[in-house]
């Protein structure tokens, strides 16, 4: 089945049974927005075969979402209005699977928008000032539309993050080291949990998640000296 195809089975509203947790989904105009590959009107769909009773097809939506809103470490506008739906799935009963909710938020978290690493790369700055001109495009515009975007997500993420300290003890290695950089991310949030962040530390057995819990335990209790 190709991609296309797979969208096509979720696009309809009834494809799976709904419940509270998307409602809204189709009231969003995911098709004047944009993700990693153009237009985010296949958003809706990955929503519902999250939901999907084939834990294939569920998988192959969290890959779906995880490659078009946080793609190789970039958020896009459509990543914002992503948010509240994963926070929502976060809290409700279904067949997904909440900790691979929990890391894309997390992975999302630590995002990037495009453009804004050129801040403090003067020759990458001067190659995609070039690039993007050539296509009418202003690379200063680009990075303060994306600051702008870093803005607002991080206060739709910093509203409901707490939600993920109890995944910094979930099975998946990858989920807790990816839950433990969120809360370096996010420090103000983080000192609350640090009392959490540090047991997880003292048990941690995974070689990655433990560096990653180091590392933002670290941070987190020097910034609050």
């Amino acid at each position: 089945m190709t991609y296309e195809e797979f969208i096509a089975l979720y696009r309809a509203t009834d494809s799976v049974p709904q419940i509270p947790a998307l409602d809204g989904l189709d009231r969003i105009d995911w098709g004047a927005m944009k993700h990693a590959y153009g237009s985010a009107a296949d958003i809706p769909a990955l929503f519902r075969a999250l939901l999907s009773g084939d834990p294939v097809h569920r998988d192959l939506a969290l890959e779906g979402l995880v490659q078009t809103i946080r793609h190789e470490g970039n958020i896009f506008p459509a990543t914002l209005h992503v948010i509240p739906i994963l926070y929502n799935l976060l809290e409700a009963d279904g067949p997904h699977d909440k900790a691979k909710v929990a890391c894309l938020l997390a992975m999302i978290a630590d995002g990037e928008p495009s453009f804004t690493f050129c801040e403090g790369d003067p020759a990458a700055a001067d190659e995609w000032r070039a690039i993007l001109k050539n296509v009418g495009r202003s690379l200063d515009i680009e990075v303060a539309e994306g600051r702008s975007l870093m803005t607002e997500i991080r206060e739709l993420l910093s509203a409901c993050l707490d939600l993920l300290c109890p995944y910094l003890r979930d099975p998946e290695p990858a989920v807790r080291q990816s839950v433990a950089v969120a809360f370096g991310r996010f420090p103000e949030i983080g000192r609350r949990c640090l009392p959490d962040l540090k047991a997880a530390l003292a048990d941690e057995t995974d070689d990655y998640a433990r560096d990653a819990l180091q590392g933002v335990v670290e941070h987190l209790t020097t910034a609050s000296l």
